[in-house]
């Protein structure tokens, strides 16, 4: 297990945000890595010493092999979850879909 601060995973897309958390991220020690499309590098999978910034669609693919948890789930998650659970059906649609509906989905 590597010792020290750990690290700071980002996407491959850039943004701001992740420009001015990587410096902060460094001023305190951590290494920043930008992820490839494809994966997490082996060398950062199951460290338990990682933080990740980023978007929740790509997030919810790295996150397994990072070790960590997203603060926002991924937007399937809940369509996801057996009705047993939920209560009802869940289904996700176009926001131009929803508002064509009149009344609750059907089975």
């Amino acid at each position: 297990m590597p010792s020290g601060p750990g690290f700071l995973a980002l996407p491959p897309h850039r943004s701001g945000t992740a420009s001015l958390l990587s410096g902060a991220a460094r001023r305190r020690g951590l290494e920043v890595t930008v992820l490839p499309a494809d994966g997490v590098p082996e060398r950062y999978r199951g460290r338990e010493d990682g933080h990740y910034y980023g978007g929740p669609s790509f997030g919810a693919r790295v996150a397994g092999p990072l070790g960590v948890a997203l603060l926002e789930p991924h937007d399937g998650r809940l369509d996801a979850l057996p009705g047993a659970f939920t209560g009802r059906s869940v289904s996700r649609v176009p926001l131009s879909e929803a508002r064509r509906r009149t009344g609750p989905p059907g089975p």
